[in-house]
Formats: structure tokens, C-alpha cells, sequence
């Protein structure tokens, strides 16, 4: 049964990185409801452990009831939630913080992730890790990396997040997905960079990493911003009915029959086709 969700809960965003999953700009009317999703959550169709919630930006005043919303739902069920974000907007709830945490992007020193995110981003996003640590959240620091990622760059990142955040981050190769969908540029990243930051102690989902959900044996599934179920946000394009017409059987059965080996760097393995180590 499926136990671990990954929700896309708008497509608003402020920001408009070049590498974005969802291509998020704005959110529109036909998005689904927080009470469609805790109905859902509720029939009884799957038994919810873990949450991830992202966007879009849920701590958006355009997004934020609804992301409250989920979130106290989740609070209440005990299911260990993941609040995704790029933490330029402030966050004063108070939940469990033994349930909740975060994730925060955060793509490189100010100059880098400036010139991805925006003048000003960089102080805001790092005011905000300090902040909600501060408070007692727990939180992930994840940076994209891109073609013209050196070693040299990423040391001095993790050595930045280590000394003034006390944070190992983490890393996610760039993936021609959403707003990146016509750029390859990901199969020219140093391979050699996975084993480099593992050995600094952080982790990098790399090329080499093989999911489950293609093969239709996942705990893990994707809901979008309307209510369509997708196998993860990489895999956008695929739908497998809705929230209102759930059928694990058959969505199990669809994707072991649509979906091939995938990989978080080569999603659908560009049509089955996955490479592993140096193009």
C-alpha cells in the first residue's frame, strides 16, 4: 500500500529558476482543495506515513491555508511531513517538531544562488535556515547542481553550511524536467562529484540511484496540483487517474507497463534508455 506521498500543493511561486521540477509560475482555480486532499487521505484507499510538501512555494500568502491545512491534518495523524521551500518567506507556526521539518534550497554562496534565484534571496533563505533551527525544526539543505558545478565550488558550499549553519546539505542533479525540459546539460556534470561530496559526509542523488516506482512496487507515489496521481514530481507527465478515482491495482499495473527504469538525473530514462557512469 501506498505510505509516502510527495504533493504539489500550487504551482504559485516568487521564483522562477531556470531548473524547476514544475515550470511553477502561478496557481489557477482548478487546483485541488486541502479538504479534496484530507478526504482522499481519509477514505481509507491508502494508510499515509510520510508527506512531502511542495510546489510552487507552500509558505506563499497565496498557498500558505492551504499548506496549514495539510500540515494540521498531517499533525493530527502523526505523519512525519517534509515542508519543501526556498525560504524567502517568513514561518511562524508552531507544530511538531518532531514530525515536521524542512527542506530549503539553497543552490550555492550568494553569488550563485543569486544569479538562479534573484537579488536578495541568498540572505533571505539563509536568515530563514537560522531562524526555524533556532526554533527547533529540523532542516535539509539542498543545492541543485548544474553543468558548470566545480569541486572546488561545492567544497567551499559545504564548508559554508557546515560552519555557519551546522548542516551537512545534500544534492540533486539538474534534470531536463519542467523548465529544464530541453536542457541536457545534467549529462555533463562531473560523475565524479557524487563520491566527492558522499566523502564530505553529505549525499548527492546521482545517476546511480534506481527507484522502484517505475516497476509499479513503490511505497512512494506523487499527487499534483489538481488532484492527478503521478508516479514522482520528475515524472509529471504521467497521470494514473485522479484522487477522486483511486485504484492501486491498477495504477501499479499501469506503470510497470508505461514507465522504465528511471533515475533522479534521467527521468523515464530518457524512454527506457538509463546511463549509468560517463557519457
Amino acid at each position: 500500500m501506498y505510505e509516502s506521498f510527495t504533493i504539489i500543493l500550487s504551482n504559485w511561486c516568487n521564483l522562477r529558476c531556470p531548473f524547476c521540477l514544475q515550470n511553477a509560475t502561478v496557481n489557477n482555480s482548478k487546483e485541488v482543495s486541502a479538504e479534496s486532499l484530507i478526504s482522499f487521505f481519509e477514505s481509507g484507499k491508502v494508510a499515509p506515513k510520510i508527506f512531502k510538501l511542495t510546489g510552487g512555494e507552500p509558505l506563499s500568502p497565496q498557498v500558505y491555508e492551504k499548506t496549514k491545512k495539510i500540515v494540521e491534518y498531517a499533525m493530527s495523524k502523526g505523519i512525519r511531513t517534509q515542508l519543501n521551500t526556498n525560504g524567502t518567506y517568513k514561518f511562524t507556526g508552531d507544530f511538531d517538531k518532531e514530525l515536521l521539518n524542512f527542506q530549503v534550497s539553497l543552490d550555492g554562496l550568494k553569488e550563485k544562488h543569486e544569479s538562479l534565484r534573484g537579488k536578495g534571496t541568498f540572505k533571505k533563505t539563509v536568515d530563514f535556515i537560522k531562524k526555524v533551527t533556532k526554533t527547533g525544526y529540523k532542516i535539509n539543505i539542498m543545492q541543485v547542481l548544474q553543468e558548470d558545478s566545480t569541486k572546488e565550488e561545492v567544497e567551499k558550499f559545504i564548508d559554508f553550511c557546515v560552519s555557519e549553519l551546522n548542516i551537512h546539505p545534500k544534492f540533486q542533479r539538474m534534470a531536463p524536467s519542467g523548465r529544464a525540459s530541453d536542457n541536457k546539460e545534467v549529462i555533463n556534470i562531473d560523475y565524479d562529484m557524487d563520491e566527492f561530496i558522499e566523502n564530505k559526509e553529505c549525499n548527492c542523488r546521482g545517476v546511480k540511484y534506481k527507484c522502484t516506482t517505475p516497476e509499479g512496487k513503490s511505497t512512494q507515489i506523487g499527487i499534483d496540483q489538481h488532484g492527478n496521481i503521478i508516479p514522482c514530481p520528475l515524472l509529471g507527465k504521467y497521470k494514473f487517474g485522479t484522487i477522486f478515482n483511486f485504484n492501486e491495482f491498477k495504477i501499479r499495473q499501469e506503470m510497470s507497463r508505461k514507465l522504465k527504469r528511471c533515475t533522479c538525473c534521467y527521468p523515464d530514462g530518457y524512454k527506457g534508455e538509463v546511463r549509468f557512469g560517463h557519457i
